[in-house]
């Protein structure tokens, strides 16, 4: 008899696409157990057709009653810690506040202006490799990603990377923390001391910035003077982009390194066949993608998904790391294959909520990896660790992955 999904399995952290695997072919559309202390269960959704049509669906909402200060004239003070800040975020925003505040940023967005920081990253990453070249060892995240995407991050928010508060990235790892769905205490504790912290750093780089320099905080400052949304709208903006383009992008490029490097067949096939890295990213995204979930969505009414009847009010949470190895849809789902055509993989969300850095993190993982295996041919790694395997189910990154220079 299948077992209530429990999002506190110690398997689940494991080996997540094996328990995928089960209640995708058993029970896909799954009444398991809840997430959050109080609540009598949750929806578990782990095939793909029935992922992407509740992505799609504008039934299903992050709030049942969606509230918009600047429509409804209520006034929000600045946020407070992990659940109040993420609240305020894109993905965890409906419409018509939601289409509102994207708009806004969507210009950062625009395949024009992510191809004008394609020069910016390429120099990063011949820089930071040009300083470990001569290194005996180092560490692929510490030393490389991180850097390399606090550099672009700086760019896009109209910053120098020197502005940049340094524990920017440590903040970001713990805020990712309160996204976690068993919400451990500790856990929460940690995100909302990363969420004042980085609260404090925006509400003063916003005060000082030199609004003639262009970037996001400059665009933001114009919308906000411009009565287009709330100075702590703009805060929740720029928290959200150093979160969604640093966070998820670092372990993305850490998860495709260690997935060619441990596969030494499909790094000799890029090396061999660099107009594959494309079509590299893309399958890295699929087969091992840095989210592996949605945050929790609720019907307006009674939905039918599956054969299953989802009350109005019910949680459903979405694995799109199930999704990506459907077999429905993907041959050989969890073979990794840089040739596979491109399909319909949902890594990056559907519907409205559809990642607005998508082209940015193709082109930053592109880079990055390409680099690497440009500049240093004879790296090895040396070590895998995946301590994040162990507090994070949803954003479950590589916290170290260690390497030599030379065999």
């Amino acid at each position: 008899m299948l077992a209530r999904f429990d999002p506190h399995d110690q398997q689940l952290r494991d080996d997540p696409y094996a328990v995928y695997a089960t209640y995708r072919q058993a029970d896909p559309v799954h009444w398991g157990q809840p997430f959050k202390p109080g609540d009598n269960g949750c929806w578990y959704l782990f095939r793909h057709d029935h992922v992407v049509a509740m992505l799609r669906d504008p039934r299903f909402r992050r709030k049942l009653v969606p509230a918009d200060p600047l429509a409804s004239g209520r006034v929000f003070g600045a946020p407070r810690g992990f659940a109040e800040l993420s609240g305020r975020l894109l993905l965890s925003l409906d419409p018509p506040h939601h289409g509102r505040l994207r708009s806004i940023v969507a210009p950062t967005f625009t395949p024009s202006a992510i191809e004008s920081y394609r020069m910016i990253a390429a120099k990063a990453a011949d820089r930071l490799i040009d300083g470990l070249e001569e290194a005996t060892a180092f560490d692929v995240i510490d030393n490389y990603a991180v850097p390399l995407s606090m550099t672009l991050i700086a760019a896009m928010l109209g910053l120098t990377a020197d502005e940049l508060h340094p524990d920017l990235p440590v903040w970001v790892s713990r805020f990712g923390d309160g996204f976690d769905l068993r919400k451990e205490p500790a856990a929460i504790a940690r995100a909302d001391d990363a969420a004042a912290n980085m609260l404090w750093f925006f509400e003063t780089a916003a005060a000082s910035h030199d609004r003639l320099r262009p970037g996001l905080i400059s665009a933001l400052i114009a919308a906000r003077e411009a009565g287009q949304l709330t100075h702590e709208e703009l805060l929740a903006l720029c928290v959200q982009l150093m979160f969604a383009a640093h966070g998820t992008t670092v372990a993305q490029i850490g998860n495709m390194i260690a997935d060619l490097w441990t596969r030494p067949d499909q790094l000799a096939l890029l090396r061999a066949h660099p107009e594959l890295m494309a079509a590299a990213v893309n399958e890295s995204l699929r087969f091992n993608g840095s989210v592996q979930s949605t945050a929790a969505r609720k019907p307006i009414e009674d939905v039918t998904l599956g054969g299953a009847h989802i009350r109005a009010g019910q949680p459903v949470i979405a694995f799109v790391g199930a999704a990506n190895r459907d077999p429905k849809v993907f041959e050989e789902p969890d073979r990794f294959d840089i040739t596979r055509a491109r399909g319909a993989a949902v890594m990056f969300g559907a519907g409205i909520h559809y990642c607005l850095g998508a082209r940015l993190a193709r082109l930053e993982c592109q880079i990055a990896v390409g680099t690497l295996m440009r500049r240093l041919p004879r790296l090895t790694l040396t070590e895998r660790t995946q301590l994040h395997r162990h507090t994070n189910i949803v954003l479950p990154a590589l916290l170290h992955l260690k390497a030599v220079t030379a065999a």
